[in-house]
């Protein structure tokens, strides 16, 4: 099943003019119901998009778009327990092994 397009767009998207397809990932995606913004062509103008996407919904300012991000609560809920695969509960969990990961004398 594909993804489901609920608005097209014209934006500034990292300096260009893009025809953007938005919408939500569906429900089997491991992304599921989150939102995504698909880059279907680029344009040298606004004018140009418009003339071509008149539907679409123009987005002039490149910094519109507010994401906001996942993060992990300071507490685990009730059903997290610590024995499943020795995982631990905190944002920043991986920063331990991954630092230890790039040092010369880590014993890993």
């Amino acid at each position: 099943m594909a993804n489901k397009i609920d608005y097209t767009s014209i934006e500034m998207v990292h300096g260009s003019i893009w025809f953007c397809q938005n919408g939500f990932y569906e429900r089997s995606s491991v992304l599921a119901y989150q939102p995504f913004r698909q880059l279907v062509q680029s344009y040298p103008t606004f004018e140009a998009a418009i003339a071509e996407h008149p539907e679409a919904e123009v987005i002039d300012c490149e910094y519109e778009r507010h994401v906001e991000r996942a993060s992990v609560p300071d507490c685990a809920p009730d059903w997290f327990d610590p024995s499943f695969a020795g995982e631990v509960w905190r944002e920043d969990d991986w920063t331990d092994v991954d630092r230890d990961f790039w040092r010369e004398d880590a014993e890993i």
